[in-house]
């Protein structure tokens, strides 16, 4: 994670990414390039932070910096849903990335966020993700280029 004391940024490579379905293509490749998504029937992007990296009470937003390929297929009527929270509270977001502009990188127009706790305990994390598991159709041509996470 980078930090320029207003915001932080959490490369792709830095977060978990999973892949659950048969036939699901992800290519990875060095730690400061983005994750491509080639075909994909289940998305499901997660990561964590944990609490001590971050200000207590404030209140964080979570943006996800993506860029579709000019190719890209199966986004119409498969939106992402965007997540951020700690505990049992949880921020959702949903967005359709078929509306954004291909071959551009951008942040997806939708920002979870969650409040730091002012006491949290050792070892308390902060969860974000972005999913996409209910349509059952494949997917691709997606990279997943960073997370940017700001006081708002």
């Amino acid at each position: 994670m980078e930090t320029d004391g207003s915001s932080n940024l959490v490369h792709s490579r830095s977060y978990g990414v999973e892949m659950t379905a048969t036939g699901a293509f992800l290519k990875k490749k060095r730690k400061d390039q983005p994750v491509e998504l080639l075909q994909v029937s289940w998305l499901e992007v997660t990561g964590s932070l944990g609490v001590d990296q971050l200000p207590k009470g404030q209140e964080l937003m979570f943006k996800f910096n993506v860029r579709l390929k000019s190719d890209a297929f199966g986004w119409k009527n498969a939106p992402v849903y965007l997540s951020a929270g700690f505990g049992r509270a949880c921020s959702w977001k949903k967005y359709d990335l078929s509306l954004l502009k291909k071959e551009t990188i951008v942040e997806v127009p939708q920002y979870p966020r969650v409040k730091v706790p002012t006491n949290p305990a050792p070892g308390d994390k902060i969860h974000f993700g972005m999913y996409e598991i209910w349509t059952g159709t494949w997917k691709g041509g997606l990279f997943i280029h960073d997370v940017v996470i700001e006081a708002v």
